[in-house]
């Protein structure tokens, strides 16, 4: 029975905006984040839709490298560049994962959304606590766009 490839499409997707952003000169750190992404799919779509189980073991590892490339792709867009230096802990998430695999293949489910919500707290928190994100100009091209209008009467 034929299935759909979803996640084959959208590995497509991704790449082509991976690419898009390359050809027009966007932040490397984004290209990066986009390209993890269609990995990431891509290799959903080979365990789960071609069978190929050889790939399996690698779809935490993977998945946990996600998380920390949006917040440092996060953080470089929207509130300061980062350095090199302080981007280099983020890989400690991947490599834990790699060792719970290796080493407790039990606990890698519980570390993968560990390291998911973590991240999605991190961002949540920061976007909501941030009274002016200084990378982030959305209010100024709304207001140049479509000029300054008032709430109220």
């Amino acid at each position: 029975m034929p299935t759909h490839p979803i996640p084959a499409i959208t590995a497509i997707v991704l790449a082509y905006l991976a690419v898009r952003t390359l050809r027009a000169e966007g932040r490397p750190l984004l290209i990066a984040f986009l390209a993890a992404c269609a990995v990431q799919s891509l290799l959903v779509a080979l365990v789960i839709g071609y069978d190929v189980a050889l790939l399996r073991p690698l779809l935490p590892i993977t998945a946990t490298a996600i998380p920390p490339l949006a917040w440092i792709t996060f953080q470089d867009a929207l509130i300061s560049r980062l350095r090199p230096s302080t981007v280099i802990w983020h890989g400690a998430a991947p490599a834990f994962t790699l060792f719970c695999r290796v080493f407790a293949p039990e606990t890698t489910d519980f570390v993968v959304l560990l390291v998911f919500a973590g991240y999605g707290g991190a961002i949540l928190f920061v976007v909501h606590s941030a009274a002016d994100m200084p990378l982030a100009r959305l209010r100024d091209r709304f207001r140049r766009r479509f000029g300054k209008f008032s709430a109220g009467p």
